[in-house]
């Protein structure tokens, strides 16, 4: 009998024995691949948590607590403060860049890393940033109608200078920049917005661009749309992808939408942190809240962790990961670094888990006598992996350990058998495979033997 190995996430903690995901390693080229570690770079960091990553004018940015640093000959050179707690946003112009301290303050930062707070009376406390043509879009923090600059200005603001969606009443949460058309995110809609207006208006509503659905958090541009957490007009939440055609549908699976409904408050939901990275030539999204975060890759999702205690699962801390000198770096509180194909993040292991079932079509008692597992390995000596079994869906025995192949047995097949055989199941057995070792594990070659 084939093992189901799972390439997205479906599960229910209404009905556990439905539970199929993996973590840490993601669905494609037929097989499950294991996401990148961390190589933390020789770097003091001492500031506070990471609040954001990013490149301007060929230079690499990084803010950690109230500073900014560039990052020079393996070094980080304090550029200034940047008040606040929360995720900067970034907006690039040609003169300079603007930052949005959300709640806190609005900065510009030149090409010759010259950082300095803007301070016109007329731009308030902002939440978002974006920029379209050389203006600058503010969303203030209340919600307000938006505010934008003078022309290659961040920090030059009219008091008459503003303009708002107009279909709904609700408040704005953001704004993307997506094809040179400039989408407004609203809590219950978002609207599309094109720069072809006077002077005096020059963004003007997209007729038939309003789409019905509220914007939560965790925007990230792809190169066909770009993916946030919303959800429907008075519905509950998921993850999106806003195409350009102006087509925004629901990507996240009923498993993931059953977490963010039960697990999180509106208020939880509003921190959701997003990035993107190519690794092993697959855009990796990944969604990071307070007790998970969700990757998306190929159309498939899976979970990132940092720590596995049996199925219990915690978030992966590593983000705002950016491309700069032919290298994707990341970062935490106290940590900076690089993706990396070491097998650890940051000296610690990273932990690999498959979360699958077998079931008898009738539901008729069944014994387990074995079960093979095709792994791609090879690529150090030593390590194990482990089997951990469950009549239940709920609780599962020890994990039963056995060695991996050394250097060179790329395609060894791994096979649990014990005396007396894994045991006897009523209709269903839950199965979750693991290990510490880089692995990738073929979805069409997994087979139990009954």
């Amino acid at each position: 009998m084939k093992l189901p190995i799972p390439k997205t996430i479906r599960s229910s903690k209404v009905v556990p024995k439905e539970r199929e995901y993996s973590v840490n390693l993601f669905f494609a080229d037929n097989k499950l691949l294991p996401r990148p570690g961390v190589e933390q770079l020789d770097v003091e960091v001492t500031s506070g948590e990471c609040r954001g990553l990013f490149v301007y004018s060929e230079r690499l940015y990084g803010v950690f607590g109230t500073h900014l640093y560039r990052y020079v000959d393996n070094s980080l050179v304090n550029v200034g403060t940047i008040e606040g707690t929360d995720p900067i946003k970034v907006a690039k112009g040609f003169n300079h860049a603007a930052i949005c301290s959300p709640n806190a303050g609005n900065y510009t930062l030149s090409k010759t890393s010259v950082l300095a707070e803007i301070t016109d009376p007329d731009l308030p406390t902002c939440i978002d940033v974006e920029v379209v043509n050389g203006y600058f879009i503010w969303v203030p923090a209340n919600g307000d109608p938006l505010i934008y600059s003078a022309v290659g200005d961040a920090g030059d603001i009219d008091p008459l200078d503003f303009f708002d969606a107009e279909i709904l009443p609700d408040k704005n949460a953001g704004v993307v920049n997506f094809r040179n058309d400039l989408f407004v995110l609203g809590e219950d809609s978002i609207e599309r917005f094109r720069q072809v207006g006077p002077d005096d208006s020059p963004f003007l509503r997209v007729e038939g661009g309003n789409i019905p659905n509220g914007y939560i958090s965790g925007k990230i541009l792809s190169e066909r749309a770009f993916l946030f957490l919303g959800r429907n007009k008075e519905q509950g939440p998921g993850f999106f992808s806003m195409e350009i055609s102006g087509a925004a549908g629901r990507i996240s699976t009923p498993a993931i939408d059953e977490i963010l409904e039960r697990e999180y408050s509106l208020t939880e939901l509003h921190d959701c942190k997003s990035q993107r990275f190519q690794w092993r030539g697959f855009d990796v999204y990944v969604f990071t809240l307070r007790r998970h975060s969700f990757a998306f890759v190929n159309g498939n999702w899976c979970f990132f962790s940092s720590e596995l205690d049996q199925q219990n699962l915690t978030p992966w801390d590593y983000q705002y990961s950016v491309y700069y000198n032919g290298t994707f770096y990341t970062a935490k509180s106290g940590v900076f670094g690089t993706y990396s194909t070491v097998n650890t993040d940051a000296g610690e292991n990273i932990q690999h888990s498959i979360m699958t079932f077998a079931r008898h079509e009738e539901k008729i008692p069944f014994t387990i006598d074995y079960l093979t597992l095709e792994v791609a390995q090879g690529v150090s000596d030593g390590g194990s992996i482990a089997i951990s079994m469950s009549r239940d869906g709920k609780t599962y025995s020890d994990r039963y350990f056995i060695p991996l192949g050394n250097v060179g047995q790329y395609e060894r097949e791994v096979e649990f058998r014990v005396p007396g055989g894994l045991g006897q199941y009523d209709g269903y057995a839950g199965i979750e495979i693991y290990t510490t070792s880089p692995i990738s594990v073929a979805i069409d070659n997994t087979v139990i033997g009954i």
